[in-house]
């Protein structure tokens, strides 16, 4: 990810907008969830989600300017066929 980053900067344009969006696609009640999945979905969405405004605004700040949107996945409140 911070290779990326870096990329966007270098071959692109200055940092000046990010837009994290994170979906877990996982299918599970809370009963049914596991200490492991749910772990995993957390790593994915909260670790993830530090990693990229970290190294976001970092280039942000030494250009002076920039927005981060978090936002996530829509699907859970659609409701699923049985």
């Amino acid at each position: 990810m911070v290779t990326q980053i870096d990329r966007i900067e270098t071959d692109v344009a200055p940092q000046e907008f990010a837009v994290f969006d994170i979906g877990a696609n996982v299918r599970f009640t809370v009963t049914d969830t596991t200490a492991r999945v749910y772990r995993k979905v957390c790593e994915m969405a909260c670790f993830t989600g530090f990693l990229t405004g970290r190294e976001v605004a970092g280039k942000m700040r030494t250009g002076g300017r920039g927005r981060i949107i978090f936002t996530g996945a829509s699907a859970r409140l659609r409701p699923l066929p049985k």
